[in-house]
């Protein structure tokens, strides 16, 4: 009996080894996540056209995971919270991401670190929310301007110039340059 459970645990502790290396980490790219307020998750391949979900994971009640994706080429990939809140993030081989998330809250509440890509692409997303968020609420003022009589070119300028800084702000010349020396299939 002794010999078969001897025999038993090998095997086991074999077969753990075994897929715990079926890459090497030069192959991959390792999510480090905490995650607040999901039961589960979705991780996506993106491309210019469309997102192809490669998994979907529950999330531990503590909200801590790990994830491996196996990566030849660097690549955009998106972590969905299934909760309406999707995290952009830029990918290479040899990364080792971590993330901090509530699927809840704002973007600008995300800790993303590990990598020049994700922390770039993160900066972008945070800048875009706030201006978003800004214009949302400059285009409401608007529309109530309009629709009760108060219209004045003061609300119109404000909110030209918050869609001419949004524009500016997604557009920055790092992220774009970053991106066109590692990711060469963009072209």
């Amino acid at each position: 009996m002794n010999v078969k459970n001897t025999f038993f645990q090998i095997v086991l502790v074999s077969a753990a080894f075994v897929s715990c290396s079926l890459f090497s980490p030069k192959e991959q790219a390792v999510l480090n996540m905490d995650l607040q307020n999901t039961k589960r998750i979705a991780i996506l391949m993106a491309d210019t056209v469309q997102a192809i979900t490669i998994d979907s994971l529950d999330v531990p009640s503590s909200g801590r995971l790990s994830y491996k994706i196996k990566l030849s080429e660097p690549g955009f990939y998106v972590l969905d919270l299934l909760q309406g809140k999707r995290i952009p993030l830029y990918l290479e081989p040899g990364d080792y991401i971590t993330i901090k998330a509530d699927a809840t809250a704002d973007y600008d509440s995300d800790e993303i670190s590990g990598s020049e890509g994700v922390e770039i692409l993160n900066k972008i997303n945070r800048e875009n929310f706030i201006s978003f968020a800004l214009i949302d609420s400059l285009e409401s003022e608007l529309s109530k301007a309009e629709s009760n009589g108060t219209y004045n070119n003061e609300i119109r300028t404000e909110l030209d110039a918050a869609y001419e800084k949004n524009w500016r702000k997604s557009r920055p010349e790092n992220g774009f340059n970053y991106i066109a020396k590692s990711f060469k299939s963009i072209n």
